[in-house]
């Protein structure tokens, strides 16, 4: 009984790494189902606790560091536009993701992309109101890559959890300034 729960243990980790490794190719074989399937015993506790403070102002805390952000209606939606707004974060978001999911694709292939930049541009539509189009310009990139790793960065950017959550209407264009 023993040597069967070592095995699953050393499967599952071998499973995931396939998983993880897959991801930033975009490419899950039956493996990762399979280790989709398993379930994990995970405490799951609040990640963001917000209180409305009035004036169509929240203050976000973030539970595990108790980061504070402070966001506020725009100017043309009733708000001061004071501080960020919902929709405004929820691009930065999607420009953090990627920068993020790209800078653990670099350190896993040995690739320094220190002060990448990106600059997003926020495309609100009527009827409802929401955003329609959110673009993303990469720039600042070394000099030294080659097509391969460029691909590589490329291909992180676009499987970023957060790109992958937004509704398919949602139109995200990206642009990389090698």
């Amino acid at each position: 009984m023993h040597n069967t729960r070592v095995t699953e243990r050393k499967l599952r980790k071998k499973i995931k790494q396939e998983c993880n490794f897959n991801l930033f190719f975009n490419t899950f074989g039956n493996n990762c189902q399979r280790y989709k399937s398993y379930p994990l015993k995970v405490k799951i506790m609040p990640t963001i606790h917000t209180v409305y403070q009035g004036e169509l102002r929240t203050q976000l805390t973030h539970v595990a560091s108790g980061q504070q952000i402070i966001t506020d209606a725009p100017v043309d939606n009733q708000g001061k536009g004071k501080a960020i707004s919902p929709t405004d974060m929820l691009s930065a978001s999607l420009g953090s993701c990627m920068l993020t999911i790209m800078g653990i694709a670099a350190r896993t292939h040995g690739i320094n992309i220190n002060d990448v930049e990106l600059t997003i541009t926020k495309h609100m539509v009527a009827n409802p109101r929401k955003i329609g189009k959110i673009e993303v310009v990469f720039s600042n990139f070394p000099d030294q890559l080659d097509a391969h790793q460029k691909l590589l960065l490329e291909k992180a950017a676009k499987t970023c959890p957060v790109a992958l959550s937004l509704h398919p209407d949602l139109e995200q264009t990206f642009q990389f300034n090698w």
